[in-house]
């Protein structure tokens, strides 16, 4: 009761499910088979987004840091002040972190110490990342020049340029599923499907509300949406079948966002 949560991520090793607490400064450790919390870890101070890599947690706070987290004895192993971060990715092909900061610098860090490795510049206010397995390819979110930049490594490869204000982003069997929400004033949620060979729209899936986030597993895609950025946010889960992107069912909720 009462909890904010951010940012959730699985941990293959324990099973659990890690979700931070905002306004607790804790991340709770949830056992998904029976929807218990296991343990709770206290973290930075308002914690936000998550990442994972090898039984260790990466953490980012409105407090400007990004830290490493042991959560099986809790212990902070590094702590590095970062400007405004938001969201926080592992990358396994080259072993990093990427850091987005709301304005227009990812930062590329080294997961073991926590120093930076580069700062890349993008055109717009980055927000979220995704990672494709398959080439180690970042994808991150340029919300004011309603783009998409890819990110090989340490540089900008390519762009993918939308005229929709993009909200989410999955990336599932070699395609980028992107929530899209709005151009030049008019609204219209919807997925836009992109194939990642040539970055270009293949399909799109219509949404009643806007998508914020983006979700896969065992061939259905679960899309939550929002009538609204404020409260009450009167929500919708969507579950497609991604053989046909038909609507296979779809739950309103009170607030749920991601």
């Amino acid at each position: 009761p009462g909890v904010i949560g951010v940012s959730e991520i699985y941990d293959p090793s324990t099973g659990y499910i890690y979700a931070t607490n905002f306004m607790s400064n804790v991340i709770y450790a949830i056992n998904p088979n029976t929807d218990k919390v296991v343990k709770v870890m206290p973290t930075l101070c308002f914690p936000e987004f998550l990442a994972y890599k090898d039984g260790y947690l990466y953490v980012t706070s409105f407090s400007q840091r990004l830290a490493e987290e042991n959560p099986c004895n809790y212990k902070i192993l590094w702590n590095d002040s970062f400007y405004n971060t938001f969201d926080v990715l592992f990358n396994t092909k080259y072993c990093l972190l990427y850091v987005t900061n709301e304005y227009c610098n990812i930062y590329v860090v080294n997961a073991t110490t926590g120093s930076t490795v580069s700062s890349i510049t993008v055109p717009g206010e980055t927000k979220f990342l995704v990672c494709n397995p398959q080439t180690g390819y970042v994808y991150v979110i340029d919300n004011d020049s309603h783009s998409i930049s890819v990110i090989n490594g340490t540089k900008v490869v390519a762009t993918i340029n939308s005229k929709y204000e993009i909200t989410s982003m999955a990336i599932i069997n070699g395609y980028l599923y992107a929530g899209e929400v709005i151009a030049k004033g008019e609204s219209c949620p919807h997925i836009a499907i992109i194939n990642l060979n040539n970055n270009k729209v293949v399909g799109n899936i219509t949404l009643s509300k806007y998508p914020t986030y983006i979700a896969y597993s065992d061939g259905l895609l679960y899309v939550t949406g929002i009538e609204s950025q404020l409260p009450p946010f009167n929500s919708t889960l969507y579950l497609f079948n991604t053989t046909n992107n038909e609507m296979v069912a779809s739950v309103n909720v009170l607030s749920l966002i991601h």
